[in-house]
This record gives structure tokens, C-alpha cells and sequence, in this order.
């Protein structure tokens, strides 16, 4: 497949995409040429494609290596400047990276980019395997090593999971993103967040209410739940009977409007019932009466093996929740993304030993 009329970056860059495509099963190849092309062409024919071309020559290189390994080099240097800029330093400096990195760094790239071809232009079976066989299956180890971010979540019961390759992660969405067509879409229980003031009782007072009247979300009707990214929000749930309910208690307005007193860390202390005049949560009914009313806030949590909670926010961090269930029994998780990077802390708060 031929993208430019400039002889020399035409070549230089088709013959990579032609390598990248090679590295992949056959079926998937057509998908990942597609990709590929979409993202080459955005740079047209002029001369920012041919600066960008020239960024992958070996010609500077003292010991450039074979014609594989000028290969890999080339392949890597690409896959990592289309989530950035093809002239970064960290992209240039793959010409002279040691091998064994360069391989390493190009076999994790290339499965990423399999999955963003995939859904983009192949058939979306790769998410599908994703979703069934690792994050609901091995959801510890799918959060210990892939980001993943909640956003969007309202009250539906009907959510799409995909993948943004530029930024390293998925993502559930309640709505389907247009640009990619081929997102899983899974159904699911998504919890709502909800302002502290908005909760039935609790009124906007700063020193009086109560928070005895949560409208829970009960965990039922599906095998997953979900609810949107916490940066000072509380997770609040219950188990009576075997029945569970859960909450998103928000500390503010969700834009910053109407703090409460204490900010994240002081509403889960009023959500445990530790702040003089404020009467801590339960569910309203169809909650039943009974179990242990659980708060896992930013700071404080009265979950005994996590009484920190996660750490309040600092600049480019979240922490998001996800829940499973197999036969009948939930497990609950957190991920705490610290610092924008490829950084996860996981635990399952539910059940809250093992």
C-alpha cells in the first residue's frame, strides 16, 4: 500500500507499516494496515510527514544492527510516536536503546495495537475476549497492569468498554463513542454519583442532617458493576441477606460548588457516623434493616483492613471501582492511578480479606 508521492519517506514509512502488520495473525493484518494508514495519513505528503520520515533513518546511527533489527527499531520508534510526537526524545531515543529492550517495548506495543486496530477496523472480538477472559476473570491482574477509567456513568444498565491507544487505557462509557465502532458493550449495574446536599435528609447544612436515607443501587440484574472515576467521592455500600447496595456520595456539586466542610476525607467521617450532628449513613428501603453500613472515602474508611481509604486527591489522580460477580457472589475492587502513570494500586474492598 503506497500513502505518498515522496519517494524515499513513502518507502521508509509503508515498509513499516507493512512490518508492524506482519507481527500480527494473518486475519488481523488487514485491520492493523487500516489503522496504521488512518494515523501515516494525518501528516499528508507535505513537509511535516517528510521530517517526520526522516526521524526514523538509521543513517545516523554508529552500529544501526541488521536489517531485523533496523526493522524493530523503525516499528517501535513508530508505534510509540503516534501516541505522542515522532520527534520526542524518548521516541529518538529507541535508535540506540539496547535490543532486548527494544524487543520487549515492541511486543507490548504491538498486542496494544492490535486491540486499537481491532476495534476501529477488524471485528471486535479481541475487547470481547478482553472483558470476558481478563477483566472479569482475572480482574485483579487486568487492573494491577491496564488502566482503566469510568466516565459518563449515569443510571443506564447498558455500558461499552474500549480502548484509547494514544493514551494507554480503557474505558466504560455508558454512551458508545463513535469512533469506535466496534466498542464491547456489556450490560451492568452503574451506580450514579450523588452530591452530599441531594441526599434525602441530609439538607445543604454544614453542622446538622442526616445521612440515614440513601437511595442505593441494589448489585442485581447483571455480572458487573460500575460507577464513574472518585477524586474525593465516597464508595458506600451494604450487605444484608446476602443482598448488597451501594452509593457514590460526591463532596461537592461534582464542579466544585458547595464543598462540604472537611472536603472528601470529612464526608466519609459524616458517612461513618464519627462527626457530632450529622447521623451516619444506611440505605432507605427497598434496603432492608440490618449489616454493616461500609465507607471507603478519600482518607478515611471504616473498611478495618483499609482504614486510610485512598489517598486524596493530588495533581493526575483517580481512583475508579469495579465489581464482578461468579455464581452469585461480588467481589469488589478499587484502582488507584497515581501521578498519570502506568502506576496501579489495587485492592478488593469486598470481601475485604483474601
Amino acid at each position: 500500500m503506497r500513502f505518498f508521492n515522496t519517494k524515499n519517506s513513502r518507502e521508509r514509512v509503508d515498509e513499516t507499516v507493512a512490518y508492524i502488520a506482519g507481527q500480527v495473525p494473518e486475519d488481523e493484518r488487514d485491520a492493523v494496515t487500516a489503522f496504521l494508514g488512518d494515523w501515516v495519513a494525518t501528516y499528508g505528503n507535505g513537509s511535516a510527514f517528510k521530517a517526520y520520515s526522516n526521524t526514523m533513518t538509521m543513517t545516523d546511527v554508529k552500529n544501526p544492527g541488521d536489517k531485523g533489527e533496523r526493522e524493530r527499531r523503525r516499528a517501535l520508534m513508530m508505534l510509540k510516536g503516534m501516541k505522542g510526537s515522532a520527534t520526542d526524545p524518548a521516541v529518538l531515543a529507541i535508535k540506540t536503546e539496547s535490543t532486548p529492550l527494544v524487543n520487549l517495548e515492541l511486543h507490548g506495543l504491538i498486542e496494544k495495537v492490535r486491540i486499537a486496530a481491532d476495534e476501529t477496523h477488524g471485528t471486535g472480538d479481541l475487547l470481547a475476549r478482553i472483558f470476558r477472559h481478563y477483566l472479569v476473570s482475572q480482574t485483579r491482574a487486568f487492573l494491577t497492569n491496564n488502566r482503566l477509567l469510568e466516565g459518563g456513568i449515569g443510571s443506564r444498565t447498558v455500558a461499552f468498554l474500549y480502548y484509547e491507544y494514544k493514551k494507554n487505557q480503557f474505558k466504560i462509557e455508558t454512551t458508545k463513542p463513535g469512533i469506535f465502532p466496534n466498542s464491547y458493550q456489556f450490560s451492568t449495574v452503574s451506580i450514579p454519583p450523588v452530591a452530599w446536599f441531594d441526599v434525602p435528609g441530609r439538607t445543604n447544612r454544614q453542622d446538622s442532617g442526616s445521612f440515614a436515607r440513601i437511595l442505593g443501587t441494589e448489585l442485581t440484574g447483571a455480572n458487573t458493576m460500575i460507577t464513574t472515576q472518585f477524586s474525593g467521592c465516597c464508595f458506600c455500600f451494604k450487605v444484608v441477606g446476602g443482598r448488597i447496595f451501594a452509593a457514590h456520595i460526591m463532596p461537592d456539586a461534582g464542579s466544585g460548588g458547595n464543598p462540604i466542610a472537611g472536603g472528601g476525607t470529612g464526608l466519609a467521617r459524616q458517612l461513618a457516623g464519627q462527626v457530632p450532628g450529622i447521623t451516619g449513613g444506611d440505605f432507605a428501603a427497598p434496603c432492608p434493616p440490618g449489616g454493616q453500613f461500609y465507607v471507603y472515602g478519600a482518607g478515611y474508611s471504616n473498611i478495618p483492613r483499609f482504614p486510610a481509604g485512598y489517598p486524596p486527591r493530588q495533581t493526575s489522580e483517580y481512583m475508579n471501582i469495579f465489581g464482578k460477580t461468579r455464581d452469585g457472589e461480588w467481589k469488589i475492587y478499587t484502582q488507584h492511578v497515581r501521578d498519570n502513570t502506568n502506576t496501579y494500586h489495587v485492592h478488593r474492598i469486598y470481601p475485604a480479606h483474601g
